[in-house]
């Protein structure tokens, strides 16, 4: 049976709230979450950087910590609204939630790779894989980002919501967070 990606929206009531809980943030899978070990879990950094980087979670969460509380909006949110209709998941209201995020900046962990000054954005991806329509395979979910704003301090690689553990539904164990 094909996977039903999870389209949840934050209850509107929710978003009055000074904390919104964990439980009723938005999400919006593309494909299953992964079900990735967090003992044997490592970021992967490579392409045009000085050193090829392997770093396990542990040595993730021991570099330098901050915590941001983020508004993430999907970019669904109010997609019903469009005129003309546009494509994609059609989305009312409450594709928006906040949340506190604690982990560490991706600007450390690329500082440590030594990215190449010809480098103009970088790919995160993620762990999530499956089948999306018109592209051959399974395919990893994937997100380009300028390299200002991935190493812009606010970026962060994070391990926690809402002074948490990253719950499995939002990416744990690792996932980048990029406010703005």
């Amino acid at each position: 049976m094909a996977y039903e990606p999870e389209t949840r929206p934050t209850p509107l009531d929710a978003l009055w709230l000074d904390r919104i809980p964990t439980e009723l943030h938005f999400r919006r899978d593309h494909f299953p979450p992964p079900d990735l070990d967090p003992a044997s879990f490592a970021l992967e950094v490579g392409g045009a950087v000085e050193r090829p980087l392997r770093l396990g979670l542990e040595a993730v969460m021991a570099m330098p910590e901050r915590t941001l509380r983020v508004v993430l909006e999907c970019a669904g949110h109010r997609r019903t609204e469009f005129d003309p209709p546009a494509e994609g998941v059609s989305w009312g209201l409450g594709a928006v939630g906040e949340a506190a995020w604690t982990g560490t900046a991706l600007a450390g962990v690329l500082g440590e790779a030594g990215v190449s000054q010809k480098a103009n954005a970088i790919v995160l991806e993620g762990g999530d894989r499956g089948v999306f329509p018109g592209v051959p395979g399974e395919v990893s979910f994937g997100r380009g980002v300028p390299i200002a704003k991935a190493l812009h301090p606010d970026t962060l690689l994070v391990w926690a919501m809402n002074g948490e553990p990253l719950p499995h539904e939002h990416g744990a164990p690792l996932r980048a967070i990029v406010p703005g």
